[in-house]
């Protein structure tokens, strides 16, 4: 797992043009892979032959995710704007396949065999487990890099909350 989050860094290093956005993009990704010894652990769920790939299947959906968020915010600008429309548009799509696989997955809750209904149940939640960082924990990362930097130079906050927003010139009578 290791070895492939290297490869994928350096390859979505030269996709992205960024070094920044790639470690960011790996970063979600990385936060679910970690979820999953937690969970079991917490589970008391030992390792099986089923319980031993998600992992790497939840691996692949977390990169895929998060890869397509990060090219929607890089398409739409890295503003508040620019994210907040990144993840309107390609949140819906992430939670519309999310819903469907955990949908599917939870047809596998009715197996007799405990290992199979652990290996799905975890699948489950690390698969909405991978929705979260891509549709808030990425653009956090984001936010928060944009602010830190900001502040480094010296310049204004990069997104300020206080001021007031309007929406039309003129109001209806």
């Amino acid at each position: 797992t290791i070895a492939t989050m290297i490869a994928l860094l350096i390859a979505m290093t030269f996709l992205f043009r960024s070094v920044r956005l790639s470690i960011f993009t790996m970063t979600a990704v990385g936060v679910v892979v970690l979820w999953q010894p937690l969970l079991m652990r917490g589970g008391d769920v030992n390792v099986n032959v089923f319980t031993a790939m998600i992992s790497t299947i939840v691996f692949g959906i977390g990169v895929d995710d998060s890869i397509h968020v990060m090219d929607r915010i890089r398409e739409e600008g890295e503003t508040p704007g620019g994210i907040v429309k990144a993840v309107a548009r390609t949140g819906q799509t992430i939670f519309e396949t999310t819903a469907t696989t955990c949908a599917g997955l939870a047809a596998g809750l009715m197996v007799s065999i405990p290992g199979l209904r652990h290996f799905f149940t975890l699948m489950m939640l690390l698969i909405f487990f991978a929705l979260l960082t891509s549709s808030i924990l990425l653009p956090a990362l984001i936010v928060a890099w944009k602010g830190v930097t900001a502040a480094i130079k010296g310049e204004e906050r990069w997104q300020d909350y206080d001021d007031p927003l309007h929406l039309a010139e003129q109001t209806m009578d």
